[in-house]
């Protein structure tokens, strides 16, 4: 629905735009079709109406024909006037002349048909007899000043007849008629039309085309941001596959310890059997030595101790056998843990896999820059052409007081100001998409670090476990790994942060609301505030001490907060106006992951004292 209710904006301003420059274009053609074309035609009627109607006119003026006199004025449909007087006299003023006749019509050029007023205009002299020749005519259908033919015709003056041109309506006045009736095709309207209907035609077009290339760029936009939801369900399959084989290498590891216990135990024992049977073969030999004589009074004796011997034997045969067996379960147990690196060797594809969608990001970053440098380039253009119009517009405004041409000017100077406005407008356009840009940039800055620290934290995951299988402690005295030595850190998945009261200080706003959410869904953590950088919000001494005074944990993300906050946390530690600790999370700690690590590696630390509901 937003987008929508902005797409109907853009149109509405494209198609006031365009109404503005037809209605500029519409009045040059309102001038010229008025002064040019009107004014053209007028003086063709006048120079025919100069060698006809005075002849005619002075033989009815004589007859007295007043109804004839009257359909003759009224012939020419009231578009121009024609007014007959009484004046008789040569000379070109007539001060006490008086109107006999004149044309009906409803047109503005009544108005200057008294008789102080009719001497600017030209005329014709009425005689009787009739007239016969013209004595004056219009050498060019732009003359405004009649030229005399340097004919006389003979006979008295009875009269006079004027031709009056009508005066044209001001633009305003004809636009304003032809608003109220678009569809009348009269006169000039039929043009306005015309103009009215492409330039807003051309706008709509052009709206469209805008409107198809935002879609794209919003198509686009979803569809990276679903690769980036796919990237982090991966990677989250990533973690639970990690997870799963931690806990099969620690049950694989212990197997592997009470076997080599039992198979040293059994060692033990065989070596005591051997000692023993060597033992009591010793003393049977002497014994068969010391009675060589009495054999054969000895004999069942001695089968008795061969049988002994035989039995023992059989015994010593039986734990070879075990022993050989749990050889046997050993080498098992090694091609089990071959198996495990195979699968390990796979997680280090899989991690392969995420460092190219890595540099994909990069590259996409790249291009993102280059687009912006791009935009920056047209701002600079526009720039320069805005400051171009405005030394033109000044130029012009300079000029206006010297020249005749009022109205010419005044029209020029109003398109040069449609530009200028029309300029700042592109200049608009062009600042808002740069900041887009730039607000785009950052978020896939941030995509990347996060990126890196997950891919920097497997990479030694995958190398602590390779380690564990390739190096094993002599005589195979291998030891259970504990949870801590195979994560390099403290325990931090059973962390309780229900009782916590954190403050969470600067930061990129995309990284705090991360951080929360990671510490609310899976940490339990219900009590926080927010404190943003003085480059997003004003900031005071006041402010901060009231948002943080009831936390037991402050932690400032150095990185991004700005000096005053810094200072201003400083000294309220030093004046023992923060109840709780003061945790500075370093520079290089950017992203979500190892900002929250931070946080919980700090809690479970020895030098996080024990919290105080307050």
């Amino acid at each position: 629905m937003k987008q929508k209710l902005t797409g109907l904006v853009r149109l509405t301003l494209i198609s006031s735009v365009t109404f503005s420059i037809a209605t500029v274009s519409n009045f040059f053609t309102h001038h010229k079709y008025w002064n040019f074309t009107v004014f053209a035609v007028q003086t063709v009627d006048f120079n025919i109406l100069s060698h006809s109607l005075p002849t005619k006119l002075s033989i009815i003026l004589e007859q007295g024909k007043q109804a004839e006199i009257q359909r003759t004025l009224d012939s020419n449909y009231g578009l121009f006037g024609l007014v007959v007087t009484d004046c008789k006299t040569v000379e070109v003023k007539c001060a006490n002349q008086k109107v006999l006749y004149s044309s009906k019509s409803k047109f503005r050029w009544q108005q200057q048909i008294g008789a102080s007023k009719l001497s600017i205009h030209p005329y014709d002299n009425l005689r009787n007899p009739p007239p016969i020749f013209a004595e004056g005519y219009f050498a060019s259908t732009r003359d405004r000043q009649r030229q005399p033919t340097n004919k006389t015709n003979s006979g008295v003056i009875i009269g006079r007849v004027y031709y009056v041109r009508n005066q044209p309506p001001t633009f305003i006045q004809d636009y304003t008629r032809w608003i109220k009736k678009p569809l009348s095709f009269s006169g000039v309207n039929a043009i306005y039309f015309l103009t009215v209907s492409l330039f807003m035609l051309g706008g709509f077009f052009a709206w469209m085309i805008g409107e198809q290339i935002l879609h794209q760029k919003r198509v686009q936009h979803k569809l990276a941001q679903q690769e980036k939801q796919q990237l982090i369900e991966k990677q989250q399959q990533l973690v639970n596959q990690a997870q799963s084989l931690q806990k099969q290498l620690q049950e694989k590891l212990k197997q592997i310890n009470l076997l080599l216990e039992q198979r040293q135990q059994d060692c033990s024992k065989l070596e005591d059997d051997r000692s023993l049977q060597a033992q009591q073969i010793q003393q049977l030999e002497k014994a068969i030595a010391l009675s060589a004589i009495q054999e054969a009074h000895q004999r069942e004796t001695l089968q008795t101790s061969q049988q002994e011997l035989l039995a023992f034997q059989q015994h010593e045969q039986v734990v070879n056998d075990q022993s050989q067996r749990r050889e046997q379960i050993v080498a098992d147990l090694q091609h089990q843990i071959d198996q495990q690196k195979l699968e390990q060797q796979q997680k280090s594809n899989i991690l392969e896999e995420l460092r190219r969608q890595l540099e994909n990001t990069k590259v996409k970053e790249s291009a993102t820059q280059h687009q912006t440098e791009v935009l920056q380039q047209t701002v600079n253009v526009l720039t320069y052409e805005k400051e171009q119009i405005t030394r033109n517009s000044q130029q012009l405004e300079d000029s206006l007081s010297q020249t005749a041409n009022i109205e010419n000017l005044t029209a020029t100077l109003e398109l040069a100001k449609i530009e200028l406005y029309q300029s700042k407008q592109l200049e608009e356009l062009a600042v808002n998409e740069t900041a887009q840009l730039s607000y785009q940039h950052e978020e896939d800055q941030l995509d990347i670090w996060e990126l890196q620290e997950q891919v920097q934290y497997y990479q030694e995951q995958v190398k602590y476990y390779y380690d564990c299988f390739t190096n094993p402690a002599p005589g195979y005295q291998t030891t259970v790994l504990s949870e801590p030595q195979l994560n390099g850190d403290t325990n931090l998945e059973n962390i309780d942060l229900s009782i916590l009261h954190l403050a969470l200080v600067g930061g990129h706003p995309k990284v705090r609301r991360q951080v929360i959410d990671e510490l609310r869904q899976n940490y339990k953590l219900r009590d926080y505030v927010e404190i943003p950088p003085s480059s997003e919000v004003y900031i005071n001494r006041q402010t901060i001490k009231a948002q943080v005074s009831r936390c037991n944990l402050v932690a400032v993300i150095t990185g991004h907060i700005g000096h005053d906050a810094t200072v201003i946390l400083s000294a309220l530690q030093q004046d023992g106006a923060i109840n709780g600790e003061l945790l500075w999370i370093e520079n290089h700690n950017r992203g979500k992951s190892s900002i929250v690590r931070s946080i919980l590696s700090h809690i479970k630390s020895d030098a996080f004292r024990a919290i105080a509901i307050k």
